[in-house]
């Protein structure tokens, strides 16, 4: 099996755990340049993106085109800053007025930022 590094820079590079099946704490913060990682689903049950999970703090952070692109389609999420804005307004309208939101209503919704591990979800024990 292989993953993929979508790099937030539009780079993508095939990679492997070191010992062929899954991958190590300090394999991820190494290929992510992080401290701290976060698993975001992606729609489809058997994969996951792997992230820096402080991603959007850092003063350089790049919405990730490639990896929203996989996120949005995946869960059905039209490809669009308006698209995706119009799904988000929509989720939110739904929850009624007990919603709890953190985060910054402003940002693009439903996207990846920085680099980002693409890969099966047996592949982070």
């Amino acid at each position: 099996m292989d993953a993929t590094l979508y790099r937030a820079d539009g780079t993508k590079e095939n990679i492997q755990p070191a010992n062929g099946t899954d991958f190590t704490l300090e394999e991820i913060y190494a290929l992510l340049d992080c401290d701290m990682m976060e698993v975001v689903g992606t729609g489809d049950p058997a994969m996951i993106f792997i992230g820096d999970e402080e991603a959007r703090y850092k003063n350089d952070f790049l919405i990730n085109p490639e990896a929203t692109r996989i996120l949005r389609e995946s869960a059905g999420i039209p490809n669009t800053p308006e698209g995706a804005r119009q799904r988000f307004n929509e989720v939110m309208a739904g929850m009624g007025a007990n919603e709890i939101f953190c985060g910054d209503r402003d940002d693009e919704p439903y996207t990846i930022v920085g680099s980002v591990i693409y890969c099966p979800s047996v592949m982070l024990k």
